[in-house]
């Protein structure tokens, strides 16, 4: 592979022969194009490894990119779940068919350069389908429908991966030579998610048809991001929603525009913002003048173009108009976001002018002279790089062709194209370029609209070409001599690398109709091996698909098809591997620029520049070229670090820690030494760079970040968010003795991080500096492991640090909120519970890693986040064999488990106090059959003064259930959901209640009990829906009697109310909602039954007992008992509860002038009654505290 084809390469004079010498031609050359980059040839985009996993039904098949600047002899690991699973040695293929993962797994693939790994970086893209379903907003306009028609792809933010470009087609569109009033056209900017980037709108001045809107996608600056062109008018709208022009319609009445300015426009593809708007070149003039004189509209609007490397370093783009008749051409390149005009080609109006009516619809890009810059060929006309005419055979107007090598043992490259004009006698015909000469014409028996070619065969060396009817009403498949192949003719239409040999499938489709990709057999004859049922090709007749390219994975094209339905698109990826290691056909600089040009007019697939074929050499690696981004060497080697931990960097000068300032994060925050261990995530950015985010703030925000990438000594590091920069990019060095160099991208790894001065000082500054081997500039990296916390296991801590199979033991363990039967027992395998008692069953759970089953001493530790019981599920192996010395404070139960794989469990259990911490040691040293623990808890059972031992058995959903000590206006309805009270009647203000978990709802049988702690009522509050709707109530409720109190909550949901008494001591089930069906659970109140709950408290019409009735701690001041606010005599939740009814509606419930006086008792002196108040007599009524009370 070269991209400058040198293997062609001719004297630059017998080049520069003028084809058109005498000629009425007029080439007007205006301008070169300047570049730093200039003598490095064709910078290429720079892109990621490109890893894509797809369900084969017989495995996930895994690819990825080989790429141009990946070293020759790249050695490739492939890791499923953190498991070596395929080692890609020089030469083998760049894909794997893993019959054992799935699409859950995870794939990471490790790129290393003489034994060094230069780069890590995992699956981005994994489908359990051959296809990636791409969702779709469409455009809506009355009295039409929109459906996805053309696409292309470029990386929009610089990470590597291509984001989509997406033409939305009305279904009033029109071709040319059609009269008729359209809808707008969109472009729509996509990610491989779906996530809609920008939409720009064309407005009503661009017609909606094949030929008026060619977009094209490149990174036209070399600055890492791509944009976009296309023609624009008054009333386009950019992807910002800022409107070009003015918003004036020059449509006419037969729906044409042929009047009113024409632009065009570079917009930034990240944004869609346009960055720059000119006139369109070259303009209408007269409308009649485009090839015949009858025709007022369509041949003036026959828009064409392309993308090439015209200068042999940065992608330029032509836009073209004409080729019946005059044909045109403008060379646009960037510079500082603006259009650059670098030269207009231009037939002019005369017949007899080189070149004239010697277009076609469409036109590629590929470098034929051999000068590393590329031609625009279009048809039986070729256009230099220099914007003068190169050669034309003069045969006229066509519309299909193929731009390649076609012919290995003929140097240089072909084209074969076809013929609309009788003159040349239609037909089809091979050109070899470099040489300007017809290898082979064919005469054809009338307008010959269709041709493709490529080597879809083995049989026969070379391409086999094939076209419609020739002269002799045959429709022959021949080779490149012109000799008839004993093979089937077959679709002529698109081509597709899909199944793994080095020959091309045959792609075809046709309006409305789904894709089909065919094999052509040893014996000639063609088989079917994909159809995208239910997605269609576009473009009517012509039955092109959306996009047909290599754009992830390994060198086979993926096909972009459109749904039936319009509302998606899907990304078809081949399900066959391979046995090659071929460079990714992005980096091969004619495929790329071909692919940006595919879909001109009539769409035509792309070619490469070099010949693939079985028995062939492979192509050779790119040369001549260089990577943006990248360079040809790989710098220092770097060191490939785990990306899945946490991680401190601590300087070895020092013994300090890498720190932002006063532990806080923002843009531009400094970075510094301190004592402080700061934790670093990392994350790979390819070719062995590494993205560093520090753990504060969110812990994706902000980078380590080198101000404004500047390369000098002395630039100060400090954190930013993504600015997606070489700023941004550090490689870490191996030291040989336990330390790191952390260098910097920006200098291409001649510097590396290190403190000012080499100072030991806390607050010393983190700096760039020239790599010398100094302490201060080494860095020492630690594993740190977060605590894990759920709500019973709280800052639980694995220590186990272990390795087994290249992954680390303690990313497997985690906690669950509820380990049922049929749940995993460990995270590192798929082995799950058969069997568990109704205790555990639902329970919150530590799931450890298996793996961690033989590791000596501690595996983690955990802190009770409440008062609870612990239960371990032990192999009763690991009994058999010894129980572990840690359970000898743990009591056996006569519970067990069991697991499949006829897996038993014993089940220890230890009751303990929330805060306590806990040890949870090794399980079994011994290296036999066995499995490790897991870890159940269970909350022990709450008590308030009126509910004891609330025990919850729905435990699926325990802890979402609570015992509170009063209830209020304001509160949480639930424990698990954002819902609080909005109304509560009097009468139930200040209750004790039972928090519920809503989820509860769905679960069967007794949810919860406890015991009365004393004469009680307890009030249900119940979903009215329950018995509105359902017509029932659950049968346990049949002892309840409903009242006419109703409790209100914020999701607008109202609770009746059903109550029943109990005396102490007795026991209160609380049974399961009865339907999960469109509404939530029930909650309960808790009353003392010292009053019917449904009444108003009694006052008292006696005098209050003497003091020396008053019970202990009883004060008598201002003539009453300090807390009595119903003056009884006694002070008891009776007076919290008639303070609280009288803050609610003090009409219906006043308190006396003396309960006012004997309730003020939190700061007592206010003499203001507040619900304060009634909290401080809920606390002096539970001993918890003497009356009055005082804040201080």
């Amino acid at each position: 592979m070269m991209c400058m084809n040198s293997f062609f390469k001719r004297a630059a004079a017998a080049l520069s022969a003028a084809a058109v010498a005498g000629s009425a031609l007029a080439a007007a050359p205006l301008s070169g194009l300047t570049s730093d980059a200039a003598g490095s040839g064709m910078v290429l985009e720079y892109l990621d490894r490109g890893i894509s996993a797809v369900n084969t039904g017989s495995g996930m098949l895994v690819s990825w990119r080989y790429l141009a600047n990946d070293d020759d002899n790249a050695v490739y690991k492939l890791y499923r779940d953190g498991n070596l699973i395929y080692t890609s040695n020089a030469g083998d293929s760049t894909c794997f068919l893993d019959a054992g993962g799935s699409a859950s797994s995870n794939y990471r693939v490790d790129t290393l350069s003489g034994g060094t790994v230069v780069g890590s970086e995992t699956c981005k893209p994994i489908s359990n389908n051959t296809y990636f379903e791409i969702p779709l907003e469409p455009p809506t306009a009355s009295g039409v429908t929109y459906s996805p028609n053309d696409m292309s792809v470029g990386d929009v933010d610089g990470d590597g991966q291509y984001e989509l470009f997406l033409k939305w087609d009305p279904s009033n569109s029109k071709d040319n030579s059609q009269k008729g009033k359209t809808d707008k056209v969109y472009i729509d900017c996509l990610r491989l998610d779906g996530t809609r980037l920008w939409r720009i709108d064309l407005g009503w001045n661009i017609r909606a048809g094949a030929h008026y809107t060619q977009f094209y996608v490149a990174d036209f600056d070399l600055d890492g991001k791509c944009e976009m062109t296309c023609k624009t008018a008054d009333g386009t709208v950019d992807g910002t929603g800022k409107r070009i022009g003015t918003d004036t319609v020059y449509r006419n009445s037969d729906g044409l525009i042929i009047t009113g300015p024409e632009y065009y426009t570079l917009f930034d593809g990240e944004t869609g913002a346009a960055l720059d708007t000119v006139d369109f070149e070259v303009g209408r003039g007269t409308t009649t003048a485009w090839g015949k004189s009858s025709d007022k509209f369509n041949r003036v609007d026959r828009f064409w173009g392309t993308v090439a490397y015209l200068d042999g370093v940065h992608p330029c783009v032509v836009s073209g108009r004409g080729y019946y008749g005059r044909m045109t051409a403008t060379a646009w390149a960037v510079e500082n976001k603006k259009l650059k005009k670098l030269w207009i080609f231009d037939t002019g109006t005369s017949t007899s002018a080189a070149g004239y009516g010697c277009g076609n619809h469409n036109s590629m890009p590929a470098d034929v002279d051999g000068d590393g810059k590329q031609e625009i060929i279009t048809g039986a006309s070729v256009i230099d790089d220099n914007g003068t005419l190169y050669y034309t055979t003069g045969q006229g107007h066509g519309d299909a062709m193929h731009v390649g090598d076609l012919d290995p043992t003929n140097s240089g490259l072909e084209a074969w194209i076809c013929h609309e004009e009788s003159a040349s006698g239609y037909g089809v015909s091979l050109l070899d370029l470099d040489q300007k000469k017809i290898l082979y014409h064919q005469n054809g028996a009338g307008d010959t609209g269709r041709c493709c070619a490529d080597n879809v065969w083995a049989q026969n060396p070379g391409a086999e070409c094939w076209g419609n009817k020739l002269s002799d009403n045959s429709t022959p498949v021949v080779d490149t001599k012109g000799n008839t192949l004993s093979c089937r003719r077959p679709a002529i239409n698109f081509l597709s690398y899909w199944d793994g040999d080095l020959e091309r499938e045959i792609l075809d489709g046709y309006t409305d109709s789904p894709a089909t990709i065919s094999k052509m057999n040893e014996n000639g004859t063609l088989t079917t091996i994909l159809t995208t049922d239910g997605y269609y090709t576009c473009n009517t007749t012509k039955g092109t698909p959306c996009l047909s390219a290599d754009i992830f994975g390994d060198w086979r094209e993926e096909l972009i098809v459109r749904a039936a339905n319009h509302n998606s698109v899907r990304i078809y990826c081949t399900p066959y591997d391979t046995d090659y290691r071929i460079t990714t056909l992005m980096h091969d600089a004619q495929y790329r620029m071909q692919v940006s040009s595919q879909q001109t007019a009539y769409n035509q697939p792309p070619h490469t520049s070099y010949f693939m074929g079985t028995g062939y050499d492979l192509p050779a690696r790119p040369t001549g070229c260089t990577v943006n981004g990248s360079t040809a060497s790989f710098g220092k080697p770097g060191f490939s670090i785990d990306t899945a931990h946490k991680y401190t960097i601590k300087n070895k000068n020092s013994g300090l820690f890498l720190n932002t300032a006063d532990e806080t994060v923002a843009n531009g925050t400094n970075v510094q030494q301190g004592s402080q261990e700061q934790i670093w995530t990392f994350e790979s950015a390819g070719s062995g760079y590494y993205r560093i985010y520090s753990e504060a703030g969110d812990g994706r925000t902000y980078l380590l970040d080198l101000d404004y990438g500047k390369t000098e000594n002395g630039t100060n590091i400090g954190v930013w968010g993504d600015t997606a920069s070489d700023a941004q990019l550090f490689k870490l060095v191996d030291n040989g003795d336990g330390s790191y160099t952390i260098c910097t991208k920006a200098t291409a790894d001649e510097s590396c991080l290190g403190v000012t001065s080499g100072s030991t000082e806390i607050g010393a500054n983190v700096v760039q500096w020239s790599c010398n081997g100094s302490d201060d500039q080494k860095w020492i990296l630690s594993i740190k492991i977060p605590p894990i916390s759920g709500t019973l296991f709280k800052d639980l801590i694995v220590k186990d640090t272990s390795v087994v199979k290249d992954t680390y033991n303690y990313l497997y363990w985690q906690i669950t909120p509820s380990e049922t039967i049929g749940s995993p027992i460990f995270s590192d395998r798929e082995t799950t519970f058969t069997a568990l008692p109704p205790e555990l069953d639902g329970l919150e759970a530590i799931r450890t890693a298996c793996n961690s089953k033989n590791v000596a001493g501690d595996l983690a530790e955990f802190t009770a986040g409440a008062d609870m019981t612990a239960f371990v599920v032990l192999d009763s192996r690991v009994k058999a064999a010894g129980l572990p010395a840690w359970l000898g404070s743990w009591e056996e139960t006569a519970l067990t488990a069991a697991g499949d794989n006829d897996l038993s469990f014993v089940i220890y259990k230890k009751e303990l106090s929330a805060g306590e911490k806990v040890i949870l040691g090794e399980n079994c040293t011994s290296t036999g059959s066995v499995v490790n623990y897991s870890v159940f808890g269970k909350a022990a059972p709450a008590s308030g003064r009126l509910v004891k031992s609330l025990d919850v058995t729905d435990n699926a959903h325990s802890s979402g259930w609570q015992l509170a000590e009063s209830v209020a206006v304001g509160d949480m309805v639930f424990g698990d959901r954002e819902v609080t009270y909005t109304e509560i009647p009097e009468e139930l203000l200040g209750a004790e209640y039972i928090r519920t978990a809503c989820d509860s709802k769905s679960a069967a049988g007794q949810l919860a009990s406890f015991i009365a702690g004393e004469d009680a009522v307890v009030c249900i509050a119940m979903d009215t829906r329950v018995e509105n709707e359902q017509n029932s109530l659950p049968d346990w409720l049949s002892s309840y009697t409903k009242t006419a109190l109703t409790v209100k909550s914020s999701n607008d949901v109202i609770f009746d109310i059903y109550e029943k008494k109990v005396s102490a001591g007795e026991a209160v089930e609380l049974g399961g909602n009865g339907t999960a069906t469109s509404v939530v659970n029930y909650t309960v109140f808790v009353k003392a039954d010292s009053q019917d709950p449904t009444e108003p408290p009694v006052q008292p019409t006696s005098e209050p007992d003497q003091p020396g009735e008053a019970p202990e701690g009883t004060l008598f001041e201002n003539g009453g008992i300090v807390g009595d606010a119903n003056v009884d005599g006694k002070v008891n939740l009776n007076d919290a509860v008639a303070i609280l009814q009288n803050i609610a509606l003090s009409t219906k419930y006043p308190l006396t002038d003396q309960g006012k006086i004997n309730a003020d008792v939190f700061e007592r002196g206010n003499w203001e009654v507040s619900g304060k108040d009634a909290l401080s007599i809920q606390k002096f009524d539970a001993g918890l505290i003497t009356l009055p009370e005082s804040r201080f």
